[in-house]
């Protein structure tokens, strides 16, 4: 995996390099090429060495991803005094415009997916407290989805928790009639702290961006995206130069292929499908609660988000944080064989 990794990362560096992609091109080589591999050996080397105690880890590493847009949403509701933010843009007590509501989306998307954790059973007084401080950022990186009227976050949200529901049930059974009634209190509880006002406001607000051409039907424009991302693979075997590429494909798979070629492309692939057969190893084999819980949302939000969304344009960290993140799963693979 190491080494198909380093292949995917110096052929993108390349390629985008040659298409003119870049600015400062030295750097952006030596930035593309070199750490995507090593944020893999490190998470792979976390998850052989820690085990069962990853989940710090794991928060840790979403902690620092998120932590900057939910600063920026909470001083832009203290600055506005608004739930909503129709206009999508913010604007800091400095004047200076803090990053798009596409970024920040996916910033926050790990934090989002984390409210699958609800279903899950903590196993001991650590775990428990691990999981009211998740849930408790998973609720803000609600706000911020409510806040910039992210209809990303709201799907990331909702297939977390049926993702957790699906597997909780294949590994515990009966067992889970308590978290589940737990996390209907919770949701009753916020529901009536929000008076119907506010509520529907966010019900209009959403609403009003299902303009034509961008509704959820068409995943907001997307589908359209991806099919000419989809004609352009072999139009464009090595990649589109900036002057005839027009748009983002919103799709990381498909952005590779646009920006660096096929050979990338296709080794991305590869990447994603050991990524993917590790984890249900992992799902299948793990009887720690909490770690599974964390494994499972987290490749939720990595999943959709790097499917709807252009992750490597939006942010670099994301991307290198989804490689540490590949490399963990590769490493605890052993941890759970042993």
């Amino acid at each position: 995996m190491a080494l198909l990794i380093s292949l995917y990362s110096v052929s993108y560096a390349l390629f985008t390099y040659l298409n003119g992609w870049y600015a400062n091109a030295n750097a952006n080589i030596l930035f593309n090429s070199i750490l995507p591999p090593l944020f893999y050996l490190v998470g792979k080397y976390w998850g052989d060495t820690y085990g069962r105690n990853l989940y710090f880890l794991l928060s840790l590493a979403i902690l620092i991803l998120s932590i900057k847009p939910i600063i920026y949403v909470l001083i832009d509701i203290a600055n506005t005094g608004q739930i909503i933010n129709l206009s999508r843009s913010m604007e800091l007590s400095n004047g200076r415009v803090s990053s798009s509501a596409t970024n920040i989306g996916i910033q926050i998307s790990l934090v989002v997916s984390g409210i699958g954790l609800l279903i899950f059973q903590p196993l001991n007084k650590i775990e428990k407290s691990y999981k009211c401080l998740l849930i408790l950022l998973s609720m803000l990186g609600l706000l911020c989805v409510v806040h910039l009227i992210n209809r990303t976050g709201v799907v990331v949200a909702i297939i977390s928790l049926i993702t957790c529901l699906i597997i909780n049930i294949y590994k515990h059974g009966k067992n889970i009639i308590k978290p589940i009634a737990i996390s209907a209190v919770l949701l009753v509880l916020v529901l009536i702290m929000l008076d119907f006002p506010v509520i529907e406001d966010i019900l209009l607000a959403y609403n009003g961006r299902e303009i034509d051409g961008y509704e959820a039907s068409n995943v907001g424009g997307r589908t359209e995206l991806w099919n000419m991302g989809l004609k352009n693979l072999f139009k464009y075997p090595f990649g589109q130069t900036e002057f005839v590429r027009h748009s983002y494909s919103h799709n990381y798979w498909l952005d590779t292929a646009a920006t660096a070629g096929l050979f990338p492309f296709f080794l991305l692939l590869i990447i994603t499908v050991r990524h993917i057969t590790a984890t249900l190893f992992v799902i299948k084999r793990s009887s720690n609660n909490m770690l599974l819980a964390m494994f499972i949302t987290t490749n939720v939000g990595f999943v959709l988000t790097c499917f709807v969304e252009p992750v490597m344009e939006g942010s670099s960290l994301y991307v290198f944080l989804l490689f540490l993140f590949v490399g963990i799963t590769q490493g605890y693979t052993k941890c759970v064989i042993k």
